[in-house]
């Protein structure tokens, strides 16, 4: 199996994925016969791996990855299994990035259950790059969503604020008489009144409440809309050089 791996390895640094791809499952096969759970799971998880570098049929890869990693369960592997789940993880990145992040969160809670520190930050890379690619597709079904309803800007939600608690401002409309006068100006003028006859007397008119502007409708179109429109037309002759 060493021999094999060797062999798959060069193949894979030749750019050579088709060929890569036909090593691995031959020597899948082989386990296969002689019985070999977890050298079958170490080369599908080869298999898989050299169609991802060869950017070849990715679901051919994730039914691959999957494989591996139900045969690395069966052997008790669980560096295998998360290694298995990380390219499972891969595989799923173009296609449906949503069940890359699922895949990548399960292994990363094999590894960090197996202790293996090794396999973490490459299963959090996979991870950040589905997220990403999850971003990438919300914004583009946005765009195409603006451009589609022709929107001029797209829907923003405005955060919630808690009502403020303050006192009511004063309506300056207000149907109500004004403050009269202080109570001693008053009286002091009442008592100057009550004087012999022929004193000045004390306007007692009522005090003036202010109301509402009576409101009234105006129509939108006005007869002086378009008068600078029906202004006259003075036709100015062209100058002619050397006049």
């Amino acid at each position: 199996m060493a021999a094999s791996a060797a062999l798959i390895d060069a193949l894979v640094l030749k750019q050579d994925g088709a060929a890569a791809a036909d090593a691995a499952e031959s020597a899948a096969a082989a386990c296969r016969e002689a019985d070999d759970v977890a050298g079958e799971a170490a080369m599908l998880l080869r298999k898989s791996e050299a169609l991802l570098a060869a950017m070849q049929d990715p679901y051919t890869a994730a039914e691959t990855a999957i494989s591996a990693c139900l045969l690395f369960r069966r052997a008790g592997d669980a560096c295998g299994d998360a290694s298995a789940l990380e390219a499972a993880a891969r595989a799923h990145l173009l296609y449906d990035p949503e069940q890359a992040i699922k895949a990548a969160k399960e292994a990363l809670a094999i590894a960090s259950a197996a202790g293996d520190i090794s396999a973490l930050p490459r299963i959090e890379r996979s991870m950040i790059a589905a997220k990403a690619q999850v971003a990438t597709a919300q914004q583009a079904e946005q765009a195409k969503a603006l451009s589609c309803r022709g929107q001029a800007a797209p829907a923003y939600k405005w955060p919630k604020v808690l009502q403020l608690r303050a006192p009511a401002a004063p309506d300056v409309f207000a149907m109500q008489e004004r403050p009269r006068a202080e109570g001693g100006s008053q009286l002091a003028l009442r008592g100057a009144s009550t004087g012999p006859a022929g004193a000045a007397k004390i306007d007692t008119k009522p005090a003036v409440a202010f109301t509402r502007k009576p409101f009234k409708w105006n129509p939108g179109y006005h007869k002086t809309d378009e008068a600078w429109y029906r202004q006259e037309l003075t036709y100015l002759p062209p100058t002619i050089s050397g006049e």
